[in-house]
């Protein structure tokens, strides 16, 4: 396995949930024991800016009041595939070898193709298509069964959206550490049973069914990157702290490096 390609890029920011991080003791009893219901809203951004905007996702279906709910900022896309892992021995593997902090830069170092090697096709729990649910488009449910307070799982956008779609990128990848607590401290449940994940793209131009503004064109010229020294993780200090893989949902939606890294691929 190459260090430098240990796990997905994942946006930059998370939102560590009430139970804390790693180490946080759980009461068997309070681990939910049925399946968790996951629900993906495939979102696309009209504003061709919006990825300067970090939004934190903390696993609850958002309102209309929410940018990413609104139908005036984004809209539903329905025809995109996203495989889903479990990625609970991956990543077990990995913290008793590295840090938190070799792997966050492992993390800012990986290739989605090397990705789905390590994690392999045994350990793929299948394929979700967005359609439109209830009323709402771009929709996809997976229903997870067995799950123990150490379960993980990896959720990554496949390439190749709707023909008539033109999308900047696809979307950053999803982590989801089980079981995700529930942010409503006042609330019935002590762990969300349903999970709400929202990732995101950015629109290149604008859709006529859509009714959104059209970006203005891009000007700012594209600054060459140097690419980083691959065969080694980082020592202890050289990134900061990232992972806590317990209780929290860490969700890719559009990372700014993410995306640069994406449009140049497609550009040459």
């Amino acid at each position: 396995m190459k260090r430098g390609k240990i796990l997905i890029y994942i946006a930059l920011f998370f939102l560590a949930l009430p139970l804390g991080l790693l180490g946080t003791t759980v009461r068997a009893e309070e681990v939910p024991t049925e399946a968790t219901t996951i629900v993906i809203h495939k979102r696309v951004f009209l504003d061709s800016n919006a990825e300067a905007e970090l939004r934190v996702n903390n696993g609850v279906e958002l309102d209309k009041s929410d940018d990413l709910a609104n139908p005036q900022k984004t809209f539903g896309l329905n025809g995109a595939v996203f495989e889903v892992y479990d990625a609970t021995e991956y990543i077990t593997r990995l913290q008793a070898d590295y840090s938190d902090e070799e792997i966050e830069q492992a993390v800012l170092d990986a290739d989605l193709d090397s990705l789905r090697a390590e994690l392999t096709e045994g350990n793929k729990l299948g394929e979700v298509t967005t359609g439109t649910l209830d009323g709402e488009v771009g929709i996809a449910t997976i229903s997870i069964e067995n799950l123990t307070d150490q379960t993980m799982l990896i959720i990554l956008e496949k390439a190749g959206l709707p023909a008539n779609t033109t999308i900047r990128s696809i979307a950053a990848p999803m982590l989801i550490s089980f079981p995700v607590a529930n942010p409503d401290t006042n609330g019935e449940e002590a762990f969300l049973s349903t999970v709400h994940l929202y990732p995101k793209s950015i629109l290149r131009s604008r859709l006529p069914q859509t009714g959104g503004k059209t970006p203005p064109p891009t000007t700012t010229p594209v600054t060459p990157v140097t690419p980083k020294p691959t065969g080694r993780l980082p020592q202890t200090g050289e990134a900061k702290s990232m992972i806590g893989l317990f209780g929290l949902v860490i969700v890719g939606t559009i990372s700014i490096i993410w995306f640069k890294r994406n449009s140049n691929k497609k550009t040459h």
